[in-house]
């Protein structure tokens, strides 16, 4: 299956239905509080919501070559129980209209979803939230 919160950035593929959330904020960084409503919009496990479980931690993946000396550190993410699938990567995370980050794997001794945080990812790819005026 193709990876379709990916392949909707480059217009690749079609999604029946589409949804679209407009978001009126984003959560600074490092405003997080445990147990606050995170919430998923993803391609393969749809909407739904969970709770925050952990804050700002770091966490090595394997990569996906199979060769597992090859890592990906990753620090500051944040950790939810929202539902995720293979194929979410790149979801949005949000709260109501509030923009909370992007989902990117899960924690493998909880099961739990790990996602950056909307203030590191804005600064990664140098784009920026906008909203009624800029």
């Amino acid at each position: 299956q193709a990876n379709h919160s990916n392949s909707l950035l480059t217009g690749t593929i079609a999604c029946n239905p589409c949804a679209f959330r407009t978001m009126t904020s984003y959560q600074t960084a490092g405003s997080e509080v445990l147990g606050e409503t995170t919430c998923i919009s993803g391609a393969y496990s749809g909407s739904n919501c969970g709770v925050l479980k952990i804050k700002e931690a770091n966490y090595d993946f394997p990569d996906w070559d199979g060769d597992p000396s090859h890592v990906k550190h990753m620090v500051l993410q944040n950790t939810a129980d929202y539902v995720r699938n293979p194929g979410d990567s790149g979801a949005p995370i949000f709260r109501s209209t509030m923009a909370l980050g992007s989902h990117v794997n899960f924690q493998p001794t909880t099961g739990w979803a790990v996602f950056s945080q909307i203030h590191y990812v804005q600064s990664a790819l140098n784009l920026w939230m906008c909203f009624a005026s800029c």
